[in-house]
């Protein structure tokens, strides 16, 4: 395997056909056949090691679909999970007899006569004002099937119009089923090479299944990336970018005129945020939690007194973080502290932790004089209220701490 090895000399005729003499050059002829159809070979094994793993993977359909271009183009598609949680396995419930699965099953009963409920007897309810309209178990299954299932092309977009802030849901992945619908390659193929060219994202309608709520998305195109070794890192393909609705949305009562940092502030955030940079890489960051439970099931099964112990890798290392950004973080602390003395804020802060009470007679009471004393805590609800709700904010349903917090913010700011 340490020589060069030349895929041409005997699997060029195996592989190259005469049959495909109409592929004979693309892009002007800059790119051959034989370089668009062999593939890279390798003569280390761990490159080889890698690309039979990837190929190995399995890669299940979560969806075949047909794509509906037009009243008389469609294509068959099928729709892949790139993301998704990892989960903890099961627990399965076993008869200490036989050691054998406990099937459950339940039954439900009337709590006055004690009668068998089955689901044929059962009515479901919506309420529409003050009536509850009743519908069968099949017509509410039927209630969300509007359209089929399948993908139904709307119109397109320019690539600029999608927003970070359009994104509320794990994004999928479409490739053409030539199995299913013969020609569906091609023009998978011509539409996404448009869709490049152009700039441009399909708007579509999709219905994964049958009782499935139909979802809006934006189909971004995504061309074949390789790595150095010539394994794919990418495939060719959609990626399917859930759109929200009109009703999505929420409204958030954000007040405004609130101040806002100062250049200098600014400006130690950025240093801080420039030490602590690090290249993101989802390998190195395994589920510490589903990771212990592995461990546990493993000495359980071996028999181990003990397990060995598992690195979370969510938990930052803060000797590293300190010999880092130590210098940015004390800087970005000096120029962000909202108290001009240290001692004034530990001691009203203190003031939340007193247990000690004492009533006091709240007429003509100074709330700054006491929040700087640190007598916060002496201070009624209403008293605070008050005093808040006359410099303009917002005390509705916010609790004492939340109260003398603010107050002593307001004071020592």
């Amino acid at each position: 395997m340490g020589a060069s090895f030349d895929i041409k000399k005997f699997y060029k005729d195996l592989i190259i056909t005469d049959d495909m003499d109409e592929e004979e050059e693309e892009m002007g002829g800059r790119v051959s056949r034989e370089m668009r159809t062999l593939v890279d070979p390798t003569t280390r094994f761990d490159e080889l090691f890698s690309r039979v793993k990837l190929l190995e993977s399995k890669q299940r359909v979560t969806a075949k679909l047909v794509f509906k271009i037009a009243p008389e183009v469609q294509m068959g598609v099928g729709l892949y999970t790139l993301v998704r949680s990892s989960r903890k396995q099961t627990k399965r419930q076993l008869s200490k007899s036989n050691n054998e699965q406990v099937r459950v099953i339940r039954k439900d009963h009337l709590p006055r006569t004690g009668e068998l409920v089955y689901p044929s007897d059962r009515e479901y309810c919506a309420k529409y004002g003050k009536e509850d309209i009743g519908f069968s178990k099949s017509e509410a299954r039927n209630v969300i099937n509007v359209f089929p299932p399948g993908i139904e092309l709307l119109g397109f977009q320019p690539k600029s119009w999608l927003k970070n802030l359009y994104h509320y849901k794990a994004a999928k992945f479409i490739y053409p089923q030539e199995a299913w619908i013969k020609g569906s390659t091609k023009l998978f193929s011509a539409l996404l090479e448009r869709c490049q060219t152009r700039g441009v994202v399909p708007l579509v309608r999709i219905v994964a299944r049958r009782g499935c709520n139909l979802a809006l998305a934006a189909l971004l195109p995504q061309d074949e990336v390789l790595d150095d070794t010539r394994g794919q890192v990418l495939p060719q393909g959609f990626i399917v970018y859930h759109l929200p609705m009109a009703d999505s949305f929420s409204t958030s009562d954000l007040k405004r005129g609130r101040s806002r940092a100062a250049a200098k502030q600014v400006d130690a955030a950025k240093k801080v945020v420039q030490k602590l940079h690090f290249d993101y890489n989802v390998d190195l960051f395994d589920n510490p939690d589903i990771e212990t439970m592995n461990e546990i099931i493993k000495g359980l099964a071996l028999n181990r007194d003990h397990m060995d112990p598992v690195a979370d890798p969510t938990v930052p290392k803060m000797d590293a973080v300190m010999e880092r950004a130590g210098p940015a973080l004390k800087e970005f602390e000096k120029v962000t502290l909202r108290f001009s003395d240290k001692s004034a804020r530990l001691q009203a802060t203190s003031a939340l932790m007193a247990n000690k009470r004492v009533r006091v007679e709240h007429d003509n009471v100074d709330v700054e004089i006491m929040v700087k004393r640190g007598q916060a805590q002496q201070l009624s609800v209403p008293v605070l209220k008050e005093w808040l709700s006359a410099r303009g904010f917002k005390v509705t349903g916010k609790k004492k701490a939340e109260l003398m917090q603010l107050c002593i913010d307001t004071v020592c700011a």
